[in-house]
């Protein structure tokens, strides 16, 4: 079967510096093992790193064993920007212009957001008679207008209105559409103003346990690592947080926090490692001057998050309770759980109803520093109950999160909807 995925984004196996793999890669694995011809269509610019792959559309074998086919568009340094929204425009009609020259696929999944590429999909597929599924990852443009204030508002809310059209007549026209929890599929058949099918369905966002790294990378990872915080030991406890240095994200609270550690709390027993970039990254930078318990090591790869990650007593998760947070269960959540970690975090619904009967929420108030320096100065006082919460986690991650549960299902979705849609007169 023929199939193309659709996602920007995410990082891709052949992207240098060790490559983070997230959903749609690790599905394209699932569906080449299975035997099947994957397209995989990604922005030429790389998100992540905030710097161009390819100048100009470009096609690759990639050594996953699938052809990916990077679409031009514009960069951008801010992730919420015109300059963003222009991008993802240009992706858009770069798509357009390329796909029909290209052997059509059985079946087609594109990951909500972008709307824009979602809508491209439609566009190609329907007249075609191709089948394509819709795989909501995130609440836009919803999330977008929600943090906007002032002036902004009102012309937001118009551009909003136009995203949302879009949006909706994709939804309308997808064979399935997949939520990454019940909420955002309910979310989602509310914008393609229909009832639940069959065909729609719920797969969790589920980060893959780690490979089996190279020995000389890991002895790398594991010497950077103790040069910049010292040896692992069992006096020192580690709280980690790494990713994308998000304004949307509760991230002014945690350096807040941080700066009110001195005095509290011993700096070579409570180690708070902050990795990433982003909007924010000269904050942090300034932070783990001033403030002795703060490492901030910049963007790592795969192989060095890794060995954070099991040096660590406790993840951060600093995000705010905003409505999609809340409905939603984020790639961290089941990434820290993996690695046997309870989580520090302010998020309410569906990620509190989790955690906390489970005591693998270590809480503190949203936007109040007091409060998150109070929980932080504690961490080191719990290392009791670290072995009980570690197997606590790992079991409620199998449960919940485990990829080699998660991608084959979904994988066996995607040739269902293919088979159906072909053996119908």
């Amino acid at each position: 079967m023929r199939i193309w995925l659709i996602k920007t984004g995410e990082e891709m196996p052949d992207d240098p510096h060790g490559p983070r793999l997230v959903r749609m890669a690790v599905l394209a694995d699932h569906l080449v093992a299975a035997g099947h011809q994957v397209t995989f269509w990604n922005a030429a610019f790389n998100h992540h790193r905030k710097e161009p792959r390819y100048a100009d559309t470009t096609r690759i074998r990639s050594v996953a064993g699938y052809d990916t086919i990077y679409l031009k568009g514009r960069a951008y340094r801010k992730n919420i920007s015109l300059a963003r929204f222009v991008h993802q425009e240009e992706v858009a009609r770069e798509f357009a212009r390329v796909a029909p020259g290209e052997t059509p696929p059985d079946v087609i999944v594109a990951a909500l957001p972008t709307i824009e590429l979602c809508h491209a999909a439609m566009a190609y597929a329907q007249p075609r008679g191709i089948p394509y599924i819709l795989d909501c990852r995130d609440m836009w443009p919803d999330v977008i207008t929600e943090q906007l204030t002032g002036a902004l508002r009102l012309p937001a809310s118009l551009v909003a209105l136009r995203y949302r059209r879009q949006r909706d007549r994709a939804l309308r026209g997808a064979a399935s559409i997949v939520g990454v929890t019940d909420r955002f599929l309910d979310w989602a058949l509310k914008g393609a103003g229909r009832p639940r099918r069959d065909t729609d369905c719920v797969f969790h966002l589920a980060i893959p346990a780690p490979k089996q790294h190279a020995p000389e990378e890991t002895a790398k990872a594991e010497a950077y690592w103790t040069d910049l915080i010292g040896p692992p030991s069992p006096d020192v406890t580690v709280a980690c947080f790494g990713g994308t240095l998000s304004r949307r994200l509760d991230l002014h609270t945690l350096l807040a926090a941080c700066r009110l550690l001195p005095g509290r709390a011993d700096p070579d027993r409570l180690k708070i490692v902050l990795c990433g970039r982003g909007d924010l990254l000269e904050e942090f930078e300034a932070t783990a001057r001033d403030v002795p318990h703060v490492t901030f090591a910049g963007w790592r790869n795969a192989v060095e998050l890794d060995a954070l990650m099991k040096r660590s007593t406790a993840g951060l998760l600093p995000y705010p309770p905003a409505f999609d947070f809340s409905n939603h269960y984020v790639n961290k959540i089941g990434e820290y759980l993996n690695y046997g970690l309870p989580i520090v975090t302010g998020l309410d619904g569906l990620t509190e109803a989790l955690l906390k009967p489970n005591d693998l929420q270590l809480p503190y108030e949203v936007g109040n520093p007091e409060s998150l320096a109070a929980t932080l100065t504690t961490l080191p006082d719990q290392s009791g109950k670290a072995t009980a919460r570690a197997e606590t986690a790992k079991a409620l991650y199998r449960e919940m999160f485990d990829p080699e549960r998660i991608y084959p299902d979904f994988a066996a979705h995607i040739e269902a909807i293919g088979r159906s849609t072909a053996s119908q007169p």
